[in-house]
This record gives structure tokens, sequence and C-alpha cells, in this order.
């Protein structure tokens, strides 16, 4: 059985990276997202636009 106190949802260091492959052009790494960490408690709201 989870702890009361433990997170629902705990993310570290958290890094996304994509391909980008536009028309006429070479295919290139960007970066999305770098080093992103977050906790979140049972009972909280997380909204991501």
């Amino acid at each position: 059985m989870p702890n009361p106190s433990s997170p629902v949802l705990d993310i570290r260091k958290l890094r996304i990276e994509a391909t980008v492959r536009a028309p006429g052009e070479k295919p290139h790494d960007i970066l999305i997202v770098d080093d992103i960490s977050l906790t979140l408690q049972k009972g909280r709201v997380l909204g991501l636009i």
C-alpha cells in the first residue's frame, strides 16, 4: 500500500529532444525540454499548456 505522503507523480531532470525533418532541409535535433523536475501530491492539480 502506498504511503499517503508519497507523491502521485515525481519527475526528475526531464529532457525531451526531437528531430525536425523539414522539407528541403537536413534533419536536425532540437531541445524541447531541459532539466525539468516536478512533484505532484495527491489531491493537487497540474495543468500543462
